[in-house]
């Protein structure tokens, strides 16, 4: 995997297209949706509001304690970040991303497949029934 590395400027137009074409095709862990996201975040700053629910999902992950409180650091200078300007917002984003690649890194970032997880739990939920046909005679 090829790591994601920063444009010179945060707030460049080509941004989003830049973070998109570096991505592994495919993925769909929370490094990809965070950044996914962040192309819709580039031009439409009303999405923004719906980051944190995509940052929050960092608590699912198995990390130790340091990290988790290196999450939660990141996670509250992302919300006291939005009424700084994108600039600010971004950079805060591309020090949350670097901590994505050091997990990734590390192998240690668990692999979230959305349509796996959707599927399983619709096999899970549908009864099986098996039907014996029993020929009695009269």
């Amino acid at each position: 995997m090829s790591f994601i590395t920063q444009p010179q400027s945060p707030d460049q137009d080509n941004w989003s297209p830049f973070v998109l074409s570096s991505l592994p095709k495919g993925r769909n862990d929370i490094l990809h949706l965070t950044l996914r996201h962040l192309s819709l975040c580039r031009t439409k700053t009303t999405h923004l509001e719906s980051l944190p629910t995509i940052i929050h999902h960092c608590e699912l992950l198995p990390l130790n304690l340091t990290m988790q409180q290196e999450y939660s650091t990141l996670y509250k200078e992302f919300l006291s970040s939005k009424d700084k300007g994108p600039g600010e917002f971004f950079r805060n984003i591309n020090t949350l991303q670097i901590c994505y690649n050091h997990h990734i890194m590390l192998n240690t970032i668990a692999e979230v497949d959305l349509e796996y997880h959707k599927g399983r739990s619709t096999q899970d939920s549908s009864p099986t029934t098996t039907q014996t046909i029993v020929d009695v005679e009269p």
